[in-house]
């Protein structure tokens, strides 16, 4: 068994999809359309997310509040001024970047439709 991909429901579709493709760098690999719905997956050579549209009635998950998936996770290079570049941007900070380990520094953030994702800066 091996990991393929993490799917997101999205109130806004085009303001998911800019968020990981213009913000975080992602590039978009497929779009569907399956069964009168469209899912974009995006993503690079180990990430893929797909994305599709929530339905009208949906309510956002408080994460804060319930228990399940609680976040998603990449490594990057270089956090702060990564940091730096998505307060640029507009993303919503959790937790600032701070190295709670002496191996990393991290940060939270949220997407569009606050799912929340780890920033991990792995020291070598």
């Amino acid at each position: 068994m091996r990991f393929d991909h993490v799917g997101i429901k999205s109130k806004d579709v085009k303001k998911s999809v800019d968020f990981y493709t213009r913000i975080l760098g992602f590039e978009i690999i497929e779009e569907l359309e399956l069964l009168g719905r469209t899912y974009i997956f995006v993503g690079n050579a180990d990430t893929k997310i797909e994305i599709e549209e929530a339905n009208p009635d949906d309510q956002r998950i408080d994460v804060n509040s319930g228990f399940g998936l609680y976040h998603i996770a990449f490594i990057v290079k270089g956090i702060d001024a990564l940091a730096e570049r998505l307060k640029g941007d507009g993303v919503k900070f959790i937790l600032e970047p701070i190295q709670l380990r002496e191996d990393r520094k991290i940060a939270f953030i949220e997407d569009p439709d606050g799912v929340r994702i780890q920033l991990i800066d792995l020291f070598e």
